[in-house]
């Protein structure tokens, strides 16, 4: 079962997203895409188990399925250069990689004995900002 993005209104708000947690019967989700759909929602009869939703979510229609350039940022990258330092390496002797989650809008890196971790502030499929990160330091 996946837990959804989801939003009410008919145009996408960047900050309108709810996690919806139900199953919605008869959508079948294709990561890495985003969809306006058209969903009946009915009340469940009692009694109701203490673990399931008082609602039950059925399809309708697929109105559109559109793939998200966000997402396409999702993957372990290697860093290549940083200015004049080509193929820079870390302390185990390793490729320096970057780990991007657009979903989750984190990032991630491992530098040989230090990490780096933070969030997404900007990914909007053309331009990337890292927001505010944390990092270890080990001498």
């Amino acid at each position: 079962m996946h837990c959804f993005e989801i939003q009410r209104a008919a145009e996408l708000d960047p900050e309108g997203c709810e996690l919806f947690y139900s199953q919605i019967e008869g959508f079948e989700y294709e990561p890495g895409h985003v969809y306006q759909v058209v969903v009946e929602i009915q009340d469940r009869p009692p009694p109701l188990p203490a673990d399931v939703s008082s609602r039950t979510y059925t399809l309708v229609e697929v109105l559109s399925k559109t793939a998200d350039p966000a997402l396409r940022l999702t993957n372990l990258w290697k860093v290549v250069s940083v200015g004049d330092l080509k193929d820079p390496r870390n302390a185990r002797d390793q490729p320096l990689v970057f780990e991007f989650n657009a979903s989750m809008r984190t990032y991630a890196g491992d530098l040989g004995c230090n990490r780096i971790r933070g969030a997404l502030a900007e990914n909007d499929g053309t331009q990337l900002k890292l927001g505010v990160g944390m990092a270890t330091l080990m001498n």
